[in-house]
């Protein structure tokens, strides 16, 4: 339990540490308008089933806090604050997890995410975009203890999207979740998530 603590306690500083990492250099405009509405609607479709759900167990004091740049894929097991882990052990796991899911749709989910981009928007009115390196400042200003981070979504031919989402909230609380949704007459809504890590 102790170890647990420590463990999840040093994961937590390690994300504040890397958002004083200088940013990388900003994407050209014409890329910054590959983020769509349709995705904004994802992304807060994938917030609305895990991030504020769990959100009850972090006793949110302040705004959630979204990171402005979305999740790049990188190829080892590891998820961070500026990538979501996709090796072929997350890949299996994944796939035995959500069996609709193929290794072709993680393919897509990491073409689709090959270069960071800008949220144009934050997906919702309770969720405040902040840039990585201006995160320790946010947090202490907004007495924020949420950090959300997401991937943009891939859409697949049967009218589901894929996206990992992965949010922080200090100590023991936290997750990472490659998650499914569907398209349907109210809009997008959560099919199935598989958590790759959690604390």
């Amino acid at each position: 339990m102790l170890l647990h603590a420590f463990f999840t306690t040093v994961m937590f500083l390690a994300v504040l540490a890397q958002s004083q990492a200088p940013p990388p250099p900003a994407p050209p405009a014409a890329q910054r308008a590959i983020v769509s509405a349709e995705d904004l609607a994802v992304i807060d479709a994938a917030l609305n089933h895990k991030t504020r759900n769990a959100l009850n167990l972090a006793k949110p004091r302040g705004r959630v806090l979204m990171l402005d740049r979305t999740l790049e894929p990188c190829a080892n097991e590891r998820s961070g604050i500026r990538c979501f882990g996709y090796g072929e052990k997350t890949t299996l796991y994944v796939q035995r997890t959500i069996r609709e899911i193929t290794k072709a749709h993680i393919d897509a989910l990491v073409a689709r995410n090959a270069v960071a981009q800008f949220l144009p928007s934050a997906p919702a009115k309770d969720v405040l975009l902040v840039a990585r390196e201006k995160l320790r400042a946010a947090m202490e200003q907004y007495d924020a203890n949420v950090i959300a981070s997401t991937s943009l979504p891939a859409y697949l031919d049967d009218g589901t999207a894929l996206l990992f989402l992965e949010f922080s909230c200090g100590g023991h609380c936290g997750e990472g979740n490659f998650i499914l949704l569907k398209r349907g007459a109210e809009g997008w809504r959560v099919k199935k998530a598989a958590i790759t890590w959690i604390s």
